[in-house]
C-alpha cells in the first residue's frame, strides 16, 4: 500500500512537471514562432538579438541560483525551505536589478547602432529582473517536490502571454519591445502567485525556521556554481552569441533567419531540458540517502533516450524541409535556408546527449568543473574557427560551426564522464 502510493504520488508530480513545461516552454516557442511570422527578417533580428542578450545574462543567473538550487536547496536546507525560498527571491531582485543597470547602458551604447535595437534592449532591462524571479519561483516549486504550483503559475502565465499577443496583433502593436514588455508582465503576475504559495507557512511549519544570511547562502550556491558560472557564459559563446555576431557581420536580417531556423528545434531543446530539470533533483536525492549503484546505467538510459527523441524529432524537421519552412513563415528568405536544417539536427542531438544524459549525472554529484571543461573547449572553438566561418560564410557558417561547436563539447565530455562513472561504481 505505502509503495502504491508513493508511486501515484511520484507519477502526479512528474505529471505536473510536465505540464508545467508543456505550458511554459510552449507559450514562449508560440510567441517566437509568433513573432517571426508577424514582423520582417531585420525586425525580428532585432528581437533576437536582444534576446540572446537576455540569454547571457540569464545564464550568470542560471549558474549562481537556479544551478546550485537543485542540489543545495535538499542538501544543505531541507528543514528550512520556506526561509531559503524567500532568501533566494531577495538574491534574484539583486541580481536582476544588477542586470537592468546593464542592459540600459548596453541600449544607450547600442542608440547610434540601430534605434530599434536600443528600444528593445531598454524594454528587456525594464522586465528583466520579472523574468528571473518567475524562473527562480518555478525551480523552487521542485526543490520543494511542489510541481503542481508550477503547474498553475505556468498556466496564469501562458493566459496573459497569450492574451497580449492577441490584442498587440489586433491593434498592430507587434514589435520586438512590445513583447518583451508583455514577458515581462506574465512573468511577474505569475512569479507573484508562486511566492505567495512558497513562502507560506503550511500546516507543521514552524513560525521561525531559523534565519539563513544572504553570505552564507551566496557562499554555498557560489562554491557550487562557480563551474558553472565560467560554464555557462562559455556555452552562450558557442551558441547564442552566433545571432548577435550575425547582426553585426551580416545584419539583423541574417540573425533574424538563423533564429527562423533554430526556432523549429526549440521543442525537443524543451523536452531536454524538462527532463534534466526532472532527473537531477531525483538523482540527487538518491545519491543523499543509498550508494549510487545504478548511477551509470541510470545516465546511460537517459543518454539514449535523448539520442532517440533527438533523432526523431530532428528527422521529422528534415522531412518537411522547405515545405515546413514555407508552411510556417510565410517569408520566403526562411525557406531559401532549408539546406541549413541538417547542421541543426547534428547540433541538437549533441547538445541533448551531452546535457541530458551525460550532464544530468555531473550535475547530481557535483562535478560540474567537467562540464566546465568541455564547454571550454567548445567556447575556444568558437572564438577561433567560429568567428571565421561566420564571417566568411554567413548564416551557413554560423551553422556549421555550432554544429561543429556542440559536437567538441560532446565528445570533451564523454571520456571523463565514463571514467567518473565506473569509479562511482567500484565500491559497491
Amino acid at each position: 500500500m505505502r509503495q502504491a502510493s508513493r508511486l501515484f504520488r511520484w507519477g502526479s508530480m512528474g505529471v505536473a512537471g510536465v505540464g508545467d513545461h508543456g505550458f511554459f516552454s510552449g507559450t514562449n516557442f508560440l510567441l517566437t514562432m509568433l513573432l517571426c511570422r508577424w514582423l520582417p527578417p531585420d525586425a525580428y533580428g532585432v528581437f533576437a538579438v536582444a534576446f540572446s542578450i537576455h540569454f547571457l545574462l540569464f545564464a550568470v543567473h542560471n549558474a549562481l541560483v537556479l544551478e546550485p538550487a537543485i542540489v543545495v536547496g535538499p542538501g544543505s536546507y531541507g528543514n528550512r525551505m520556506r526561509e531559503y525560498a524567500r532568501r533566494l527571491f531577495q538574491t534574484t531582485w539583486m541580481i536582476g536589478g544588477a542586470f537592468t543597470a546593464v542592459l540600459l547602458l548596453a541600449a544607450a551604447a547600442l542608440h547610434r547602432y540601430n534605434a530599434q535595437l536600443a528600444l528593445s534592449c531598454a524594454a528587456l532591462a525594464v522586465v528583466e529582473p520579472c523574468i528571473l524571479f518567475v524562473w527562480v519561483a518555478r525551480r523552487l516549486s521542485y526543490v520543494q517536490s511542489r510541481p503542481h504550483l508550477a503547474l498553475v503559475a505556468s498556466a496564469v502565465y501562458a493566459a496573459i502571454l497569450l492574451t497580449g499577443l492577441v490584442y498587440m496583433r489586433a491593434w498592430g502593436l507587434v514589435s520586438a519591445h512590445g513583447a518583451f514588455l508583455l514577458l515581462g508582465v506574465a512573468s511577474l503576475l505569475a512569479g507573484l502567485l508562486l511566492q505567495h504559495r512558497l513562502t507560506a507557512r503550511t500546516e507543521g511549519t514552524s513560525a521561525t525556521e531559523g534565519v539563513i544570511h544572504i553570505r552564507t547562502l551566496w557562499a554555498e550556491h557560489f562554491g557550487f556554481g562557480r563551474w558553472f558560472l565560467a560554464g555557462h557564459g562559455l556555452a552562450w559563446l558557442s551558441s547564442a552569441a552566433y545571432i548577435p555576431l550575425l547582426g553585426y557581420m551580416g545584419g539583423l536580417a541574417e540573425s533574424g533567419t538563423l533564429r527562423a531556423l533554430e526556432n523549429l528545434f526549440l521543442p525537443v531543446q524543451q523536452v531536454m531540458t524538462m527532463g534534466g530539470s526532472l532527473a537531477v533533483p531525483w538523482m540527487t536525492r538518491r545519491l543523499a540517502v543509498d550508494p549510487p549503484t545504478r548511477l551509470r546505467r541510470t545516465t546511460l538510459r537517459l543518454a539514449g533516450v535523448a539520442l532517440l527523441l533527438s533523432l526523431g524529432y530532428s528527422l521529422l524537421v528534415l522531412m518537411g524541409g522547405r515545405a515546413l519552412l514555407t508552411f510556417v513563415y510565410p517569408n520566403a528568405c526562411y525557406a531559401a535556408s532549408a539546406f541549413l536544417l541538417p547542421w541543426f539536427t547534428m547540433e541538437v542531438i549533441a547538445r541533448s546527449i551531452g546535457d541530458t544524459g551525460l550532464g544530468t549525472a555531473l550535475r547530481a554529484l557535483r562535478r560540474p568543473d567537467i562540464l566546465f571543461r568541455a564547454t571550454l573547449a567548445a567556447g575556444l572553438f568558437t572564438v577561433s574557427a567560429g568567428v571565421l566561418l561566420t564571417y566568411s560564410y554567413g548564416v551557413a557558417g554560423a551553422t556549421a560551426a555550432r554544429a561543429a561547436s556542440a559536437l567538441v563539447y560532446l565528445l570533451w565530455l564523454l571520456p571523463p564522464t565514463l571514467r567518473l562513472l565506473r569509479g562511482t561504481i567500484r565500491p559497491t
